[in-house]
């Protein structure tokens, strides 16, 4: 929402119920479209967290971890959330997380399904960022994204997570690609 909308609704306190209600409404708008769209996905999850609402949607991978993305205020993430062997707090299991991201899953960080989509910029820097227990992104920064730039970008990026997985399951089983 814009800030003069905010601005409006919090002078009534209801800025963060609004704020809650497009964001589950958006969730089921994605769950809708990646029905449609015969895509696989473990999660789609809307929040409310410290006054923000993060969107994310993931399909999972063969060792038990998810990959996929998130948007959250003006960041675009492609993100992994790690297998339970490598969840923790400590620095040692982030240390694991970023190495395993590093060393298997680099790859998925390029952002080229979105810069298809738009001129977004760089965010952060190469490292990666985490919440703990299991999550490790990067991100790109966003700004005035409109609900169908959400949905267009979240099918298209849910489309690369799926076939990511897909191929990444296939090389590690030494399989070959299915017939086209």
């Amino acid at each position: 929402m814009d800030g003069e909308l905010v601005e409006l609704l919090s002078a009534v306190r209801l800025d963060d119920a609004m704020q809650k209600a497009r964001s589950y409404a958006m969730k089921v708008l994605l769950t809708q479209a990646f029905h449609d769209q015969g895509l696989r996905f473990e999660r789609v999850e809307a929040a409310f967290i410290n006054g923000s609402t993060p969107l994310s949607a993931y399909t999972g991978l063969p060792c038990g971890g998810l990959v996929g993305w998130q948007l959250q205020g003006n960041q675009w993430r492609r993100c992994l959330i790690a297998p339970p062997a490598l969840e923790g707090r400590g620095p040692q299991t982030r240390a694991a997380r970023e190495e395993w991201a590093k060393r298997q899953h680099i790859s998925w960080f390029d952002f080229a399904e979105e810069r298809q989509h738009g001129n977004y910029s760089r965010g952060g820097h190469l490292d990666f960022y985490h919440y703990a227990p299991d999550f490790v992104y990067r991100w790109l920064k966003v700004s005035a994204v409109t609900v169908r730039d959400v949905r267009t970008l979240g099918v298209s990026v849910l489309h690369a997570a799926n076939a990511y997985a897909a191929s990444w399951s296939r090389a590690r089983t030494g399989a070959s690609p299915p017939a086209a």
